[in-house]
């Protein structure tokens, strides 16, 4: 069984398309939720009209709550954007990946930010385009996520990693996405990148360091 889960806020113009897409290409069997994230408009309703289980947040969390994995039943667990940035068709890939790695992400040949690019450049990540939400991961680290209440943006690329997890990309589809990035302008979400980034790398290092896992991390290497 895989698990697909759609994180959204205000998403009611675009979570339909994605999730028909989802239809569209994933061929095995599967469950699909849409996270609405207390969105202010018709986010749920339109997500069941097209087939998709919904939780529903009564507080903005800012995607996948730790408390919603008690819901996921497969045993891959992908998770992709609302505004077809990232494409369904890509979901094999990732699934087939993660024959081989404990996390996958999916790696974008362009970045809405410059300074994405920058620190890609300068800083050591685990792992291409570490800003990439579409990600998949095993079902195994769901206790690690839920016990340091990680978000999947950019903290679980980190953190699985530091814990001793195998991380390894695949290409993504270029899409640009039905709607601006919710994160901001280029001097605000620069502003913000930076500040997570800083945080969650701590937190990251805090967990590889007390993990029960092997505490060094490897990397499975680009699968397409």
């Amino acid at each position: 069984m895989l698990t697909i889960i759609i994180p959204s806020y205000n998403g009611e113009k675009c979570v339909g398309v994605v999730i028909d897409n989802v239809k569209k290409y994933v061929r095995q069997p599967y469950e699909l939720f849409v996270v609405d994230d207390c969105s202010s408009d018709r986010t749920s309703e339109v997500a069941k009209r097209h087939g998709a289980k919904v939780i529903r947040h009564k507080q903005n969390f800012g995607g996948v709550a730790p408390e919603d994995y008690k819901n996921f039943k497969g045993d891959k667990i992908i998770a992709l954007d609302d505004d077809m940035e990232h494409h369904p068709k890509d979901i094999p890939k990732l699934v087939k990946a993660l024959d081989n790695c404990d996390i996958v992400i999916a790696a974008r040949t362009w970045r809405s930010r410059l300074v994405e690019r920058i620190l890609d450049n300068i800083c050591n990540f685990p792992c291409d385009d570490v800003w990439s939400g579409f990600i998949g991961f095993r079902r195994k680290w769901i206790d690690l996520v839920q016990k340091h209440r990680l978000r999947l943006w950019l903290e679980t690329h980190l953190a699985i990693p530091a814990a001793g997890g195998r991380i390894c990309n695949v290409q993504a589809t270029t899409s640009k996405g039905l709607r601006p990035s919710r994160f901001g302008g280029q001097f605000r979400g620069t502003i913000k990148t930076i500040l997570f980034l800083r945080r969650y790398q701590k937190h990251a290092a805090l967990i590889g360091k007390n993990s029960c896992h092997k505490t060094k991390s490897s990397s499975a290497p680009s699968t397409g």
